[in-house]
């Protein structure tokens, strides 16, 4: 599969899912986060692919367990309240990601 094929899976599955409200709404925060989260992961597959510019998807399910494995760290050592919702933000897209990746295989 290539990154092209991969961002698409992830903007059809959760982005496109995401709409976002009035700023002034209380759920813009968690929703402008839960779609900053999916383009972080969709960056940080590209960088672990690089010079590549696809793979096999047990590759791309290595590299978002890895990410995973990073916010959760980050989330547990962060003691800013604000940070840790971050983190955990993203480690539960990549979560989520993760088992849409182990559904294709």
């Amino acid at each position: 599969m290539d990154i092209e094929t991969f961002n698409m899976i992830l903007d059809d599955a959760f982005v496109m899912d995401i709409w976002l409200p009035s700023p002034r709404s209380k759920e813009f925060q968690r929703l402008s986060l839960d779609k900053w989260a999916f383009n972080e992961i969709k960056e940080y597959v590209s960088m672990g692919l690089y010079p590549y510019n696809g793979g096999i998807v047990k590759e791309y399910c290595a590299i978002v367990n890895n990410f995973m494995l990073k916010m959760s760290r980050y989330s547990e050592k962060e003691s800013n309240v604000r940070a840790c919702q971050i983190f955990t933000t993203a480690y539960k897209a990549a979560a989520n990601v993760l088992d849409l990746l182990h559904g294709m295989m």
